[in-house]
């Protein structure tokens, strides 16, 4: 239950950034005019882009992203609760960047919709959770190690998981056979989240690691919308 509340995060965090698309198209064209009269480069407009919305966008994520950890009765501890809220501001900032760079290379916001939801629904079918890494096909395993939902998810499920203990209700014991007899016996499927885990080929190990990929992500989103802005003219003045 707790890998499903924190993949529906990762889609919702995802599926939210394609808010930035309009605001992004709404101001090209006035970079364009400007920038075409040397008024200012390109590094100029994202940087004052971003210091007026990121501050918005990451007040509207604590707002959801904190009382649903709370009322989802995720891990209580401090620094489980930190190292859940980084990975939901960078993969936030990480999909922001993604929708930016795709809306500074396409003519309209409706392609720009159309590509961005394109990208998060691939990116999230192949995160690790509807099947695990070992199960993707060869021909697919790519979008997974592509995918920053994969780097997110594992992360905030491992923070989760690690070591936690689990004890099955009445009702979620299951019988399995005893060897060499034609007996059955009750049994817990599983008992502690370490065998979650492993279920998922998810690693706790990688958690310091996924969140520089992350931060990467966020680079080269950047980078990609900085030379959108400065090389494309996908719109007349």
């Amino acid at each position: 239950k707790r890998q499903g509340i924190n993949a529906e995060y990762g889609v919702f965090i995802a599926l939210n950034s394609m808010s930035t698309i309009p605001g992004v198209m709404a101001s090209r064209a006035a970079f364009y005019r400007e920038h075409a009269s040397a008024t200012y480069r390109s590094v100029a407009f994202l940087l004052a882009h971003d210091l007026v919305n990121l501050p918005i966008s990451i007040i509207i994520l604590f707002i959801f992203c904190i009382p649903s950890y709370w009322i989802s009765g995720l891990n209580p501890e401090g620094e489980r609760f930190g190292t859940y809220l980084l990975f939901c501001v960078l993969f936030a900032l990480g999909s922001e960047y993604l929708c930016q760079s795709v809306a500074s290379l396409t003519p309209s916001p409706q392609i720009a919709n159309i590509l961005s939801s394109g990208v998060v629904t691939l990116t999230s079918l192949f995160c690790g959770f509807l099947l695990p890494r070992s199960a993707i096909p060869d021909w697919w395993v790519w979008v997974y190690y592509l995918s920053p939902t994969a780097y997110f998810l594992e992360g905030i499920v491992s923070n989760e998981l690690h070591d936690a203990k689990f004890y099955c209700e009445d009702d979620e014991y299951v019988f399995v056979d005893i060897v060499g007899t034609n007996y059955t016996k009750e049994a817990c499927g599983v008992t502690s989240g370490n065998d979650a885990l492993a279920l998922y080929d998810f690693e706790y190990e990688h958690v310091d690691r996924n969140l520089v990929v992350l931060l990467g992500f966020i680079g080269f989103f950047q980078i990609i919308t900085h030379l959108g802005f400065r090389f494309a003219r996908v719109i007349k003045r």
